[in-house]
């Protein structure tokens, strides 16, 4: 029984933050980025023009690489509402890193939006993807944007 709630209370810590140091999101924001980065460091301004084409013709993967390409400023000049707004084309085609991406976005990075941080996660959580399930337990336990809920921040 020892063992059982032992368990469970370093489960909890992991959700249990000072509103003030946000150590396990601001590495997971950090890691997100340097992946982006590191998916686009083949992208060369000349490939943007072909990459706009397909997102204009509704690819979700172009719109979202194109959405980072924008938000990190990589290929082209940096623009974060037009990658978000490509971003969120691609989310809203059902692309499930996009969503959990974009919820990460909209939770810890330059537009922070918890609500719309939420609808986003909500949305790759539902198809069991682990990033965002683990960022609705950091919404949750801290109250960004919703009432404190130690309940759903476990369940999450």
């Amino acid at each position: 029984m020892k063992l059982i709630v032992l368990c469970v209370l370093a489960f909890l810590s992991c959700f249990v933050i000072p509103s003030d140091a946000v150590c396990q999101t601001d590495s997971s924001i950090d890691r997100v980025l340097a992946g982006a980065r590191e998916m686009l460091a083949d992208v060369v301004p000349q490939d943007v023009p072909k990459i706009r084409e397909r997102a204009d013709r509704g690819d979700a993967n172009a719109q979202w690489i194109l959405g980072w390409d924008y938000y990190l400023g990589i290929s082209a000049d940096q623009n974060i509402p037009e990658g978000l707004e490509w971003m969120t084309k691609a989310a809203g085609q059902d692309l499930t890193f996009a969503q959990s991406h974009l919820g990460m976005l909209y939770l810890f990075g330059e537009s922070k939006d918890p609500v719309k941080a939420r609808e986003w996660l909500l949305a790759a959580a539902e198809k069991g993807e682990a990033g965002a399930l683990n960022n609705l337990g950091v919404i949750y336990s801290q109250g960004l944007g919703v009432e404190p809920n130690g309940e759903l921040a476990i369940q999450y």
